[in-house]
């Protein structure tokens, strides 16, 4: 038997291991994100899953110091993803019910700051954890890299937080265009795309922008603290006779509204557009990764 490349993906090669991590540590990730267990219950179950791995392929007759330095590193890798992929799935469920209360019907993407710093918080509890197995199992330091290499197609979705909620965004109608700036905390904001026309936000949410208004105009609101903003975005569909796109701190200066200053990095970090035209943007504006 030949050791598999991967050890989180060795399907037809250890009778059934990895499909049955495949199958529980989504729903775990999904779990912790969920808030319906702690971090304790994902390493415990993360040790299991390494000992496992390491068991079966030493009863092959494979050096088991080996094995867990593979099987760490494998692990690791897809837990990276998982730890992205399930909190921003938490994060899209609580938009939505927040998009249902303010009666938003159309596609809507929500950014909450509190999942950014709650899956920073996960990726370093389990990238030390590995790290400390790693010494267990007698294949330490292992000096395992906590994030995706720089250029890793991989950071597109699943570098951070941010990352995730930009894919959503870019196919919604808008951009992060920096996904490394981390948010201040307590920071909350949605995105309505409006690309049917359903919710016609009026010209008194913004009133100051050029141009009238049009049916199909999106809107964000946002809340800070005690700060909030709700505004109309001239998201327009004609580029021939508007901008492509929208820059978000430039709707907020022209309001004459004031903003906190702390937020000034965030708000400066986001551009809008209607979904019709976002080819030309996202072409103008490719992912950097």
């Amino acid at each position: 038997m030949k050791r598999p490349l991967s050890f989180g993906c060795a399907f037809d090669e250890d009778e059934g291991l990895t499909v049955r991590l495949h199958n529980q540590l989504p729903v775990m990730f999904d779990e912790y994100a969920s808030g319906n267990i702690d971090k304790e219950s994902v390493l415990r179950t993360l040790d299991h899953a390494i000992s496992d791995i390491v068991a079966y392929w030493g009863d092959k007759g494979f050096d088991t110091a080996e094995v867990a330095q593979e099987a760490l590193r494998d692990i690791y890798g897809y837990s990276r993803i998982l730890m992205v992929d399930t909190m921003k799935s938490a994060s899209y469920v609580e938009g939505k019910e927040v998009a249902k209360e303010m009666g938003c019907t159309g596609f809507t993407v929500y950014y909450n700051s509190d999942y950014y710093y709650k899956t920073e918080d996960l990726i370093d509890t389990v990238h030390d954890h590995f790290e400390a197995l790693s010494y267990k199992y007698g294949c330490g330091p292992m000096e395992l890299p906590r994030d995706f290499p720089k250029g890793d197609i991989r950071n597109t979705r699943y570098a951070s937080y941010n990352t995730g909620v930009n894919s959503a965004l870019r196919g919604t109608g808008g951009s992060v265009i920096d996904w490394t700036i981390p948010p201040p905390k307590g920071f909350k904001m949605l995105f309505d795309s409006n690309c049917m026309g359903l919710n016609q936000y009026p010209p008194s949410m913004g009133e100051e922008i050029p141009g009238e208004p049009s049916l199909f105009d999106s809107a964000v609101h946002i809340q800070y603290q005690g700060w909030s903003f709700s505004h109309r975005l001239p998201t327009r569909m004609d580029p021939t006779r508007y901008p492509v796109s929208v820059h978000l701190m430039d709707v907020i200066r022209s309001s004459g509204k004031g903003y906190p200053k702390e937020l000034e990095a965030l708000l400066d970090n986001f551009d809008f557009y209607a979904i019709n035209v976002g080819k030309l943007y996202t072409d103008a504006h490719p992912l950097k990764y």
